[in-house]
């Protein structure tokens, strides 16, 4: 089996949509982790304390992005959203690329890089159930986008730390406006095929309360009304889902240990490891390799078995992977655990994708991503704050050990609560 042979088996638009999402993601892989956490520990030699304000800044921004952008992408589809996005984004890297940095402006660029990846990411997860309805079709498109996710987490972060090598990590924005700007001529020519049915009576009923009569003011609030009573219906429709309410559940659990990660693991690599920033590029890289065996894996697994006790087990082996890669001082068992908490992080996300997509409406799938997306990143938040203090206790590498040991934990009990529920049915 090659990934050539399994792009010739989608249309089109399938292939476009793939590509764009590989562009996008070595953009974004490779100016996340080395620049904005890189330039933050490196040149202004942040300690643990700026890095967790740094990351809970941007996931908040991310997870503000995911929020709004739900509701945009039911209103004008995710091609739309996608393009507006991208031009917004290149600009931004473009200017990173240019602009003499200084710690308090590295956060706010932060910020509004977080903003924007929020819109994107959730577009482009939304984005597959708009091209095919064919569930065979459906489940190798998710597998060959997240593929393809995983393959610029093995070239985005590596091409990084080649780029630092020979310059500085500021440069590495360069490399992530190109990319992005590269992605809006795939994602212009990817057509929605599939749209979903709108509710014309509710349409018609917006709009007399949003009558031109109606002062400024009260239309503004009238549209902010009706923003928030369509994002709580995409809360609505997530937890009367069961099968939408166990993904959120192990999403937010899973990475809720995961965000001390954010905060700790760039210093785990200075000052446990003993590596240089150009080592954060490589060993994302080789944790990009497990991902892509794990998303292939998906490939070649019948539908009936990609249910929730696949995704319960595969958070344990990212939480096993975890605990191996934190747990001694030695480079090998550092690069050991990154390819197996990759396999386990590949294979799990084009899961946690199709179950979402299988059991949610069109109609409703960009803000149920957003919610799912939400659950997970302010999951992350929380032990951005308490981690450094912690971390001040006990140790950088007890703190990333133990929080391994409770991903693993959570994904062994809900495998338990899968499996149980699967023999009942």
């Amino acid at each position: 089996m090659t990934l050539t042979r399994e792009l010739r088996k989608v249309g089109r638009e399938e292939r476009l949509l793939v590509l764009a999402n590989l562009l996008m993601q070595i953009g974004f892989q490779s100016t996340y982790f080395i620049c904005f956490i890189g330039i933050a520990t490196y040149r202004f030699a942040a300690d643990a304390f700026v890095v967790s304000a740094l990351i809970f800044l941007l996931n908040a921004t991310i997870a503000l992005g995911n929020a709004v952008v739900g509701v945009v992408i039911d209103r004008i589809g995710p091609r739309r959203t996608l393009l507006i996005t991208l031009a917004a984004y290149a600009a931004l890297g473009a200017l990173c690329a240019v602009v003499p940095m200084t710690l308090p402006l590295l956060f706010v660029l932060c910020g509004v890089f977080g903003l924007l990846h929020g819109f994107m990411s959730t577009a482009t997860m939304a984005y597959p159930p708009f091209l095919t309805d064919d569930p065979e079709t459906l489940k190798r498109l998710n597998s060959l986008s997240d593929t393809a996710t995983n393959i610029a987490v093995i070239a985005g972060p590596a091409i990084g730390g080649l780029i630092v090598q020979v310059s500085r990590e500021q440069t590495v924005f360069v490399l992530f406006a190109v990319c992005i700007a590269l992605a809006i001529a795939p994602v212009y020519a990817c057509r929605e095929l599939l749209h979903p049915k709108k509710d014309v009576n509710v349409e018609q009923q917006d709009a007399g309360q949003l009558d031109a009569g109606q002062p400024d003011a009260a239309r503004g609030r009238g549209k902010l009304s009706r923003f928030w009573r369509e994002f709580l219906e995409g809360l609505r429709v997530t937890f009367t889902s069961r099968a939408l309410r166990f993904v959120f559940i192990v999403g937010f659990l899973g990475n809720f240990a995961y965000g001390a990660y954010d905060s700790l693991e760039a210093l785990f690599y200075r000052d446990v490891l003993m590596l240089g920033s150009e080592w954060m590029g490589w060993l994302s890289s080789i944790m990009g390799v497990g991902c892509v065996a794990g998303s292939l894996l998906m490939l070649r697994l019948p539908a009936g078995r990609v249910n929730e006790s696949l995704l319960s087990l595969m958070l344990m082996v990212c939480g096993m992977g975890s605990m191996l890669y934190t747990g001694t001082r030695y480079l090998g068992c550092a690069m050991a655990g990154q390819m197996v908490c990759g396999f386990g992080y590949g294979l799990m996300i084009p899961v946690q994708h199709l179950l979402t997509q299988r059991n949610c409406d069109l109609a409703y799938l960009g803000r149920v991503t957003s919610v799912l997306r939400l659950a997970s990143l302010l999951a992350g938040t929380v032990p951005l704050l308490i981690a450094p203090f912690i971390a001040a206790a006990v140790g950088v590498q007890a703190v990333l050990f133990g929080a391994a040991t409770f991903v693993a934990l959570v994904g062994a009990c809900a495998l338990v609560g899968a499996r149980w529920r699967e023999r009942k049915d």
